[in-house]
């Protein structure tokens, strides 16, 4: 499918590809492509004493401000930096922001 479409996705400036990726991803343009390997204990690895799916992720800047993150998720990567910069660790507000999957820094 992608060779199909990336002729016209690099004929287009930056900003415009990174729009419509957001826009595909926040409308559910793109399917789920990794149930079939999802539990493969070939990609499982432990992350700072939190289990993930895979070792492979996003990085921040892509999903500037928080919008498609679960659809990332569901596209394979094992963790999703969303935003900009990720600010230091407060540990003092830590566990007010812990989730069963994800750790949300503010």
């Amino acid at each position: 499918m992608f060779s199909n479409i990336r002729s016209l996705i690099f004929k287009l400036d930056p900003e415009t590809a990174h729009n419509l990726a957001i826009k595909s991803l926040k409308f559910n343009f793109v399917p789920n492509f990794t149930d079939e390997y999802k539990d493969d204990p070939l990609f499982k690895t432990k992350l700072f004493n939190q289990d993930i799916e895979n070792p492979i992720g996003m990085a921040a800047g892509f999903d500037k401000n928080a919008e498609v993150y679960n659809s990332l998720f569901k596209l394979g990567f094992g963790f999703v930096e969303a935003g900009t910069i990720t600010p230091p660790v407060s540990y003092t507000h830590l566990r007010a922001h812990e989730t069963d999957s994800y750790l949300v820094c503010r």
